[in-house]
C-alpha cells in the first residue's frame, strides 16, 4: 500500500516486493536469537502465521463492535417508535382537548372590576 501511494505501479510494486521478500527473510533468518536455526522460508512462514494472527484479532473485534452497533440501533429504533407513540397520544389528547379552549377564547374571562360590580 505504501509503494502504491507513493506513486509506483502495480507491475513496480510487484517487482519491488518480489525482491524485497528474499531479503527480509534473510536479515529475519539473521536476527533470530542463538540456537535458532530456522531457515527463510520458515521465519517467512512465522511472520505471515503472526500477520493472520492479528488480522484475526482484528476482524474479532470488528465482530464485537458490530455486535455493539447492532444492539445500539435497535435500541435507538425501539426508541423512535416509543416517541412515535407518545407523539400518537399527546396529538389525541390535543385534540380531546382543543374544544374547551376554542370555548374559553369565545367566552372572555370579564375584568376582576366587572365581576365584583356583577356587570356584564
Amino acid at each position: 500500500k505504501d509503494l502504491l501511494a507513493q506513486g509506483l505501479t502495480y507491475e513496480e510494486t510487484r517487482r519491488r516486493l518480489k525482491t524485497a521478500i528474499p531479503q527480509e527473510a534473510a536479515a529475519i533468518a539473521l536476527t533470530a536469537p542463538a540456537g535458532q536455526h530456522a531457515s527463510p522460508p520458515q521465519q517467512l512462514d512465522l511472520s505471515l502465521r503472526e500477520a493472520l494472527e492479528a488480522k484475526d484479532r482484528s476482524i474479532t473485534a470488528l465482530k464485537e463492535s458490530l455486535a455493539f452497533m447492532d444492539v445500539y440501533l435497535r435500541t435507538v429504533l425501539q426508541e423512535r417508535e416509543d416517541a412515535r407513540t407518545r407523539e400518537r397520544l399527546l396529538q389525541q389528547e390535543l385534540d380531546r382537548l382543543q374544544p374547551h379552549s376554542e370555548e374559553g377564547e369565545q367566552d372572555p374571562v370579564r375584568p376582576w372590576w366587572k365581576r365584583l360590580l356583577a356587570l356584564p
